[in-house]
């Protein structure tokens, strides 16, 4: 079941059953569809469609194959909160490290 979460940065993403997480891309208003793509869009080709019913997200559309495994965090909610901190620990350990070397 895919739900709607909110980025560290306010934007909005959809986070399906498997832990995937996707961006928003664009709407059609007249067709009451939006379009995301996969969050690591680098490396992944992957698109999802979708409609909002009772204020979740319905997957009515799903192109290609992750390139990628899922999100391991599997708290989709705080999951981009995680990354960007254990991304910036990694890297101020990295400087911290260069430094003594």
């Amino acid at each position: 079941m895919a739900k709607f979460i909110v980025s560290t940065k306010s934007k909005r993403k959809v986070a399906d059953g498997n832990n995937y997480i996707y961006d928003f891309h664009s709407s059609s208003p007249n067709l009451g569809k939006e379009y995301w793509r996969c969050e690591k869009r680098r490396l992944c080709s992957v698109r999802i469609h979708t409609v909002t019913e009772n204020n979740e997200p319905k997957i009515i559309h799903f192109s290609n194959e992750h390139l990628h495994p899922a999100d391991v965090w599997g708290d989709q909610s705080n999951s981009c909160t995680r990354y960007k901190k254990l991304t910036e620990r990694l890297k101020r350990l990295a400087v911290e490290y260069d430094s003594t070397t």
